[in-house]
């Protein structure tokens, strides 16, 4: 149960990921940031920063378990659940359409998030 628990958090950011992505864009409001150069892919890279970091700390919590695993199931499932998102929003036909620079700007939040981690909490949360 404690492992389960570890993911609570990352499923719950994930759910607010999944419903962001798929409401109409007009709901969206961003006139205070619209002076921000680049603001939507900013964004994009913030929110898979925090999902990869969540993730992280949800993969990990045993003794030796290899780091290297958790960068890779993090990082794959990140760039499979923002390429959905991204073709969910383009089929979807709620003003909001793919675009391959979301999924870039999405992956180097999960890389720079992983890395943010794997540096900061590696012994704690993966003995290693």
């Amino acid at each position: 149960m404690r492992n389960v628990a570890r993911f609570i958090p990352v499923g719950v950011w994930f759910t607010l990921v999944t419903y962001l992505s798929l409401i109409s864009g007009s709901y969206i409001r961003t006139s205070w940031m619209s002076s921000i150069p680049y603001r939507d892919k900013l964004f994009h890279m913030g929110v898979y920063f925090v999902a990869a970091v969540l993730m992280m700390y949800g993969l990990g919590g045993r003794p030796g378990k290899p780091l290297w695993k958790g960068i890779l199931y993090t990082l794959l499932f990140c760039m499979m659940w923002g390429g959905v998102m991204e073709y969910l929003q383009d089929a979807m036909s709620r003003g909001r359409h793919f675009e391959v620079n979301d999924i870039i700007a999405n992956i180097i939040g999960a890389i720079l998030g992983v890395i943010v981690f794997s540096v900061l909490f590696k012994k704690r949360y993966y003995g290693s």
